[in-house]
Parts: C-alpha cells; structure tokens; sequence
C-alpha cells in the first residue's frame, strides 16, 4: 500500500486499449504505476491518464541488466533483443523495425509497496520478479499465447521463483498464470 491506497502495478502495458490498470484508474482508493517501452503506446498513454494524479506512466523497458536495446516493434507483441519472444518463435523472426528503449531493472522503481502485479513483457517476465522488491498479494504473469505456439522460455524460473516467495498459482485466465500469497 502506499499512503493509505492499493498500488497495481502493470508491466508491459501495450496501448490504452489494452491497459488493465486504466479500468481502476478512476478509483481514488488506487494507485497506478504503468511501465511500458513503445514510444507510440506511451504517448496514447500519456493522452488517456493526463488529468489523473494517481497514474504515473514510466517510459522504461524492465529488463535484467540497465542500459539500452532495441525494442522490436511487433505491435503489441514488441519484444527486446535477445529476449526469446512469441513473435519471434512464431514467425522465425523480428520484424525489421524498433527503437532505442531505456531499460532498467524492477528494483529501480519498486518501494516494496506494490499490491497486485500485471507482468506481459513477451518473454522477459522472469526478469521483472527476478529484481522484484515487492511481495504482492497477487502476481499475473503470461506465461504462453493463445494458440500454444509459444511457451515463456523462462517458465521454470516463474514457477521455481514463485515457489521460493511463497506463492501458488490459484488460476489460469487467457494466457495468463495468476499468482497468489
């Protein structure tokens, strides 16, 4: 919690169509941190939570090591170089247009206060709980795509990491495992 309020954290969130934490946005009970990458997306973003002062948007790829790489942009499926990501095990290949993209690591940002955590960062998932400082009450992470031609090359490591933290998985929603303490 941080000041009273539910702090739902969303890694990788795509454009304002698609970001989960915009549904409670209006909530004044919630805090929202979005984290995502895609230059495009964020400045949708930007337009869809200005005015609101419990959103706070951070134009940043979360990531293992801190420093720049190219964001493959495949749409809502962009992915890191060198992440092995759904659209690159699905068509053999990443498309040849991306953009220079800060990245940096969970522990960063996070304050030890997250509550419920939305990670969908095509294939980087590990490394978000990796340097997570949190324990949230919920974790939902994707794990593989909907037509099961893509597995997170990292799902070992969720499940070993969420094992170790205390965590079970409780669900199963779309492409999603849900997490919970």
């Amino acid at each position: 919690m941080r000041d009273g309020k539910i702090v739902l954290a969303e890694v990788g969130v795509g454009p304002p169509s698609m970001c989960y934490g915009l549904l409670f946005a209006d909530r004044p009970n919630t805090c929202i941190d979005l984290y995502e990458p895609h230059p495009i997306y964020c400045e949708q973003l930007r337009a869809a939570i200005a005015g609101r002062s419990n959103v706070t948007l951070f134009e940043v790829a979360i990531g293992d090591e801190p420093g720049k790489l190219t964001l493959y942009d495949e749409g809502t499926s962009s992915s890191l170089a060198g992440v092995a990501s759904p659209s690159e095990q699905h068509k053999g290949a990443h498309a040849h247009n991306g953009y220079e993209v800060q990245v940096a690591r969970m522990s960063q940002f996070d304050k030890g206060d997250i509550d419920v955590l939305r990670v969908d960062v095509e294939g980087n998932e590990f490394f978000c709980l990796k340097h997570l400082v949190s324990r949230p009450r919920q974790i939902v992470v994707e794990i593989y795509n909907d037509l099961a031609t893509y597995i997170n090359p990292y799902l070992f490591e969720i499940c070993e990491w969420t094992e170790q933290n205390g965590y079970r998985r409780v669900a199963v929603h779309d492409s999603d495992f849900i997490y919970e303490r």
